[in-house]
């Protein structure tokens, strides 16, 4: 999965995940992400930590707050100068976090552990005669299936 997005990333394409919940995005799971809500991959990166490289990915609430709890939130001691260095697009996640709604999640908490249930990405297949105004969505076939 971090392979797929991270190849996603690279070619530019919007990415988004999500989280299921019973309509009420006022509760919040067990990362602190609101439930039933939609969030922005922002991109997807490795971080080397204790001469180990691991992958993370960096996040976006849209309503541009956020209150993720869990590994690497913004008061997470491991945050150092140079761990911060390796954030793409000069985010600080100890400061940016509750000004903007950036935060970072390691790959082993983005999907089916406790922080989003989902992720999305959307692409551009001019190459299959698509244009701007068709889409494609799940469970969508028309006659072509």
């Amino acid at each position: 999965m971090w392979t797929l997005i991270q190849a996603a990333d690279s070619a530019n394409y919007l990415m988004g995940a999500g989280t299921a919940g019973n309509g009420n995005d006022q509760e919040t799971n067990g990362c602190g992400i609101a439930m039933s809500h939609a969030y922005s991959i922002v991109s997807a990166f490795e971080m080397t930590y204790n001469s180990t490289t691991s992958k993370f990915f960096l996040m976006r609430n849209p309503w541009g707050v956020t209150y993720y709890s869990s590994d690497w939130n913004k008061t997470d001691s491991r945050w150092t100068d140079d761990l911060v260095a390796q954030v793409p697009h000069g985010v600080d996640p100890r400061y940016d976090q509750a000004a903007n709604g950036l935060f970072v999640v390691p790959n082993d908490k983005f999907i089916g552990v406790s922080c989003f249930d989902s992720y999305e990405i959307g692409h551009y297949r001019d190459s299959e005669g698509y244009v701007e105004t068709w889409f494609d969505k799940e469970d969508d076939c028309d006659d072509n299936c």
